[in-house]
């Protein structure tokens, strides 16, 4: 029996939302990152955390949980 693992990349985009890592670096689009290190920075010191990186209701609940410095 063989069996198959596919792995699809997706990534999201400043102009057009998710697609795939292929379709990125085909036509040349900008992709949003934030690192860990940035999330728990930007987390641990109160400022805004992007609504694409993370729900608000997620980021209230480790707020509670890591209160800012």
């Amino acid at each position: 029996m063989v069996h198959f693992c596919y792995v699809l990349s997706l990534i999201l985009l400043q102009e057009k939302g998710y697609v795939t890592a292929d379709v990125a670096k085909e036509q040349d689009l900008h992709q949003l990152k934030l690192s860990g290190t940035k999330f728990r920075q930007l987390l641990r010191s109160g400022a805004d955390i992007p609504e694409w990186f993370a729900f608000k209701s997620v980021v209230d609940v480790l707020r509670e949980a890591t209160p800012a410095k």
